[in-house]
């Protein structure tokens, strides 16, 4: 079975060869698998080359605005915070995945 994983906006990274996402919660659990990207104008596939935990407060902000498309920290955690029902704290552990994109027709 493949595994899915979504993005709700068209990323500007989801044009590039190679990827990243921000996850609060580790859905994604082994390095090499094959994934089934949806976005709202795309599907392919990609392979999960890389994982790391991070603190938000440790995450570099011109990472954290790549990843979310925006111009600052605070709209890059606003950001984060909209796709979950409780705030992300500074302190809390978030999962940093890394992808490398496939067939683009999936």
């Amino acid at each position: 079975m493949t595994n899915q994983i979504g993005f709700s906006h068209e990323y500007t990274k989801l044009a590039f060869h190679l990827f990243s996402t921000i996850r609060r919660y580790d859905r994604y659990p082994f390095i090499g698998t094959i994934h089934i990207v949806n976005s709202p104008n795309r599907r392919f596939r990609a392979i999960l080359i890389l994982k790391i935990k991070m603190i938000l407060k440790d995450i570099p902000t011109p990472f954290l605005c790549y990843d979310t498309d925006t111009l600052n920290r605070i709209d890059a955690i606003k950001t984060l915070n909209s796709f979950y029902k409780n705030k992300i704290h500074d302190d809390e552990k978030l999962t940093i995945l890394f992808f490398e994109k496939g067939d683009e027709k999936e």
